[in-house]
């Protein structure tokens, strides 16, 4: 099952491959190969010049720079025909060597920098060879392709991140996750990072520092939240979410659950834990 598996995403990877090539420019300097049909005498590879154009056998220069592949194709065929030196051609053009070999890793990876790639590389290959991940990476990853366009994909858990592919030139951005604070009558008060595809609930969040204190009022808790015209205060009884007698609240990048405890404490509470979040929230921003 193992060797199966491994078959179809070799497979999978190399069809989405062939798709993204296709979508993919020429540029001065690449190196590419052309194949006429049935015509083995004009089977060629040479390398693009630094005026974008490309030396063809019988037929001399033509300007292939900012084509895509299938576009060079039609138009070397359309050069073979009115030349009359074939009849309906079918041409087929690849791009084999890319002239920018360096591919920019960068964000919440490890080892941040410019990595040497000489033809398609899987996205999990270079984030690999990157260090990895850090504790604060996002599962959102923008790449700046070579032509200009820009992607957004979302590394999944499972291994089908590795299906997504990556071209000399590109620029790989692997952003930070969002962070939400819980502060109060808890065991631990602080910032954790929104891991889990970027999604965090308040059951989880209280679960993260440790749960609840025995003397904390969880019924009286309170969500502050950013908003456009400023924070929010959303009351959250979160001793009934945790019975789970009422629906667990999701919660978005840079909320703050706050947990008071009896009357007489909860001023100071509320500043101790002021103080940890601000020291908090400073430390993190220092990290951007």
């Amino acid at each position: 099952m193992k060797t199966l598996a491994a078959i179809l995403l070799l497979l999978s990877a190399t069809f989405l491959r062939s798709q993204s090539d296709a979508n993919l420019t020429i540029g001065p300097g690449d190196l590419i190969s052309i194949d006429v049909f049935d015509v083995s005498e004009l089977k060629q590879e040479l390398r693009v010049n630094e005026s974008g154009d490309a030396e063809l056998a019988l037929v001399g220069a033509l300007h292939v720079a900012s084509l895509t592949p299938d576009a060079a194709s039609t138009q070397i065929a359309s050069a073979l025909e009115s030349r009359r030196l074939v009849v309906k051609p079918q041409v087929r053009v690849l791009i084999r060597e890319y002239a920018t070999q360096g591919a920019t890793v960068s964000g919440e990876v490890r080892k941040p920098g410019i990595y040497q790639i000489y033809a398609p590389r899987l996205l999990s290959q270079l984030i690999s060879e990157a260090g990895g991940l850090t504790e604060l990476a996002s599962p959102t990853v923008r790449i700046k392709r070579r032509n200009g366009t820009d992607e957004s994909v979302r590394l999944p858990r499972n291994d089908s991140s590795s299906l997504i592919m990556v071209y000399p030139g590109d620029t790989i951005l692997v952003q930070r996750a969002g962070i939400t604070y819980l502060v109060g009558d808890v065991s631990r008060s602080g910032g954790f990072v929104m891991q889990n595809d970027g999604e965090l609930s308040v059951a989880q969040l209280v679960a993260l520092g440790g749960g609840l204190a025995p003397t904390a009022k969880a019924g009286h808790a309170k969500l502050v939240r950013k908003t456009l015209s400023g924070r929010e205060e959303i009351e959250v009884n979160v001793a009934e979410i945790l019975r789970g007698r009422a629906p667990d609240v999701a919660l978005h990048n840079e909320d703050i659950l706050f947990i008071p405890n009896s009357a007489w404490k909860t001023a100071a509470t509320r500043l101790q834990n002021i103080t940890q979040l601000t020291l908090g929230a400073a430390i993190y921003s220092s990290l951007n």
